[in-house]
């Protein structure tokens, strides 16, 4: 979840739905709206920045950061821009923050590292990377 810039609209993501908005002030609830092929599921964490959502797609492959513009109202996204995507040089993303006009993130969590018992098998932890990406 993230606040937009003002703190009047709280931005969240449904694993399968896709991002919605609360309007603080009256709870109404908005589905964000985004072009044909705009790809709003699998998001594990969003951030604002500047009129535009930062998301973590790590529940769709290839896994992604992407940075979606929205229009004046907050209501739709007019592009996305990937950020980072997939291959050897990004694991599965998770958990960020924006600061200062950057995004920094965890690239690599250790998901990937646990059996089918939940546990954590140390041999296949790689060592914890932090991107940071300019957005401006």
């Amino acid at each position: 979840m993230t606040l937009n810039q003002d703190q009047s609209s709280l931005y969240f993501a449904d694993y399968i739905r896709g991002v919605a908005k609360i309007n603080i002030a009256t709870d109404d609830i908005t589905n964000i709206e985004a072009p044909e092929g705009v790809l709003l599921k699998g998001i594990d964490g969003l951030y604002f920045y500047n009129n535009t959502l930062i998301a973590i797609h790590n529940g769709v492959k290839p896994f992604r950061v992407m940075q979606y513009f929205l229009d004046d109202t907050g209501d739709r996204i007019l592009f996305g821009r990937i950020i980072n995507q997939g291959g050897p040089s990004l694991g599965e993303p998770t958990l960020g923050q924006v600061k200062d006009g950057y995004f920094y993130y965890l690239a690599n969590s250790p998901w990937g590292a646990y059996n089918e018992n939940r546990e954590l098998d140390l041999a296949l932890v790689k060592p914890i990377e932090i991107r940071r990406i300019k957005l401006d």
